[in-house]
This record gives C-alpha cells, structure tokens and sequence, in this order.
C-alpha cells in the first residue's frame, strides 16, 4: 500500500470521523477548542504504519495544567511489542496543529529531537 491509498481515522473525545470526513479545518478545529482542566483529545490512526509509526494523539492536560501534551508510537516492523512512545508538551495550540497537518497531509513525522522517549511509562 501507498501513501497515495493511506486513509485516517479520528477520534476526538469519543467521536469517530472516517477518512472521508476529515480536513485540516477539522483537525484544527479539534486542537483549538481544547479546554483547561478537562481532557479533551485527538487520536490520528492512519491504515498503515507510517515511518513506524501507528497513530499520533495529542490532549490537553488533565491535572490543572495549562498546555498540552502530544504523543507518538513508533512500532518496529514485525514486533509490535517493542514500541517506543515519545511525548512533547506545549501551550501552543498553532505547534500541535502543524505538527498533526504535517502527520495526516504529508505523512511526515516530527522531529523528536525535543521530546522525551515516555516508553517505560507503559
């Protein structure tokens, strides 16, 4: 399969958007009504791994804070048990936006320079 037959699903606090529903404005919209202090949420999950990775999500954050946090795993071929999970946190809602349109338009991962490996979390 190729990027060019990719296809997305989203969840978003519990509602469900198939490929064909989803646009940036729609991503967008998502992260820029993101609440203080409740846990709101987007999971982006292509079809297929891209460069190993099997969804991106990104939240605000739940306990009193007032940024957000975005995550993403990145699973080996061949060994889904040996993952790796990286998590960024800002307050910058324009950041978590560029950085999902980057995932879902041009199947680009971020760089991860500037995140922090949370693997043993799980």
């Amino acid at each position: 399969m190729s990027y060019q037959q990719l296809t997305y699903n989203i969840d978003s606090n519990g509602t469900i958007y198939d490929n064909d529903s989803i646009e940036a404005s729609v991503i967008s919209d998502i992260v820029l009504n993101f609440q203080t202090g409740i846990y709101d949420y987007i999971i982006i999950t292509p079809s297929q791994p891209i460069e190993h990775s099997i969804y991106i999500q990104a939240a605000s954050e739940q306990h009193g804070g007032e940024g957000m946090v975005i995550e993403i795993r990145l699973v080996p071929e061949g060994d889904k048990s040996a993952f790796q999970h990286y998590a960024y946190h800002t307050s910058n809602h324009q950041e978590i936006i560029q950085i999902l349109l980057n995932y879902w338009g041009e199947q680009k991962l971020p760089y991860l320079i500037n995140w922090h490996n949370i693997t043993n979390e799980f």
